[in-house]
């Protein structure tokens, strides 16, 4: 299994993703949040991919969703042109 991949919310940076209607609850991206947290705040490489999964237990669509959903509220930000991601928001606020 390619956690990258998973993490091709990574991909979730298509604009007609993110005009897409939320489908995430508060409790998922607050489970996201604690993820991404357990991570430094950041997901850059497969194993940090599959730390975001396996603590999540989220599938691959509600992954991008999550993401799609924190981008448009400012809580992610891109790290690098590989698509690496960085959460902005509570602990991970800079």
């Amino acid at each position: 299994m390619k956690t990258l991949k998973t993490l091709a919310i990574l991909a979730a940076l298509s604009p007609a993703a993110a005009m897409a209607e939320s489908s995430v609850s508060a409790s998922d991206l607050d489970k996201f949040r604690a993820a991404m947290t357990g991570t430094n705040c950041m997901v850059n490489n497969e194993e940090q991919a599959g730390q975001v999964e396996r603590a999540t237990g989220f599938s691959e669509d509600r992954l991008e969703a999550i993401v799609v959903e924190l981008r448009k509220r400012g809580e992610i930000e891109n790290m690098n042109d590989q698509g690496g991601i960085r959460l902005i928001s509570g602990d991970c606020a800079k």
